[in-house]
């Protein structure tokens, strides 16, 4: 009975989860295509003012950035704790507090590039995690590994962006400052997921453990039955 009852949550839990996923890479699509659009009418990119055509997407990134925070909920519910690593708090927690500090000081045009990536590339993530969250695979999709490298490479274009406008059009140091600490933590994450992974035991090692704690446990044994003697 307990066991069907769990089943039943967990596939309530994954439902909400698609619906959730699907609705993050939606809003992401509108995002990045409204932002794309504006960014082509633009006179100028580097612009430090507010565009009209931007702002709705820019509050609709916003919004975004605070329903990713449920994320961090579904790992709660889904007794996923070592998901929630310095990586995925630093990440999530900052890009709430930047996106609104920039809603509310410096909504200019020049941030729309940067959005409308980041918009991009959490079109293919949220589309993944939905994909494979639902989708009952033995293995990951291929394009796993793909997904982080895209990560990767867009903070590598948002720092070539960020330089050329703190050498030129007066940027604040802080946003290369801020992109190079998020790469450093996604080539961090890569290398240990992909270049050096942790290999787990082989079934041939767990045997061996198993047998060597067996024999651990029948030597105690014996000495404590001499002992009894």
């Amino acid at each position: 009975m307990w066991k069907k009852y769990k089943r039943n949550q967990e596939l309530s839990l994954l439902k909400v989860m698609l619906f959730y996923n699907m609705l993050c890479s939606v809003l992401s699509l509108y995002t990045f295509v409204g932002l794309s659009v504006a960014l082509y009418n633009a006179d100028q990119i580097y612009s430090n003012s507010e565009n009209p055509e931007m702002t709705p997407y820019f509050k609709i990134y916003g919004y975004t950035k605070v329903l990713e925070l449920m994320d961090t909920v579904f790992m709660i519910l889904r007794n996923r704790g070592r998901q929630i690593t310095v990586l995925h708090v630093y990440h999530h927690s900052t890009m709430v507090l930047l996106v609104f500090y920039a809603l509310q000081y410096s909504a200019w045009a020049a941030l729309a590039p940067g959005i409308a990536l980041n918009s991009f590339i959490h079109v293919l993530m949220y589309f993944y995690y939905g994909y494979t969250g639902y989708v009952k695979s033995s293995s990951r999709p291929a394009w796993k590994r793909r997904l982080t490298e895209l990560q990767m490479i867009q903070f590598l274009i948002d720092l070539v962006y960020c330089a050329i406008g703190i050498l030129y059009h007066d940027f604040c140091i802080w946003s290369a400052v801020y992109g190079s600490s998020m790469l450093f933590f996604f080539t961090n994450f890569y290398i240990k997921a992909y270049i050096y992974p942790r290999k787990k035991p082989t079934n041939k090692e767990k045997a061996s453990n198993n047998g060597s704690q067996g024999s651990l446990s029948s030597s105690h044994g014996d000495e404590l039955s001499r002992k009894k003697i």
